[in-house]
């Protein structure tokens, strides 16, 4: 999940904060869970997600990130890239969710 989401965010924008706090949390939790990183091939194409539909996924990533995993300072982590995704391209939470709603 975090993959597809730090290829997402280099799309969108090239966003160097983001993409350094997703590898951040992406070796935190292997280190933690030592876990072995796949060839690096990214990811596919097709799991390229646009800005508010990656702004969600990061979300999600955090709640699983606190509730299974329990890892405050990972969930940190996704929510300072949040934010920061947030601010840079000028999305309110409504928004945010606006176009999820509109989706079902």
């Amino acid at each position: 999940m975090l993959v597809s989401a730090k290829a997402s965010v280099k799309v969108h924008g090239s966003d160097r904060l983001c993409g350094n706090l997703i590898e951040q949390s992406i070796a935190r939790l292997m280190h933690r869970h030592a876990v072995t990183r796949p060839e690096p091939s990214g990811a596919p194409t097709s799991d390229l997600v646009d800005v508010p539909s990656l702004l969600r996924l990061l979300i999600y990533a955090k709640a699983e990130v606190i509730e299974r995993l329990e890892d405050a300072t990972c969930a940190e982590m996704l929510d300072e890239c949040v934010g920061h995704l947030l601010r840079t391209h000028r999305l309110s939470q409504d928004q945010l969710y606006q176009r999820a709603l509109s989706l079902h």
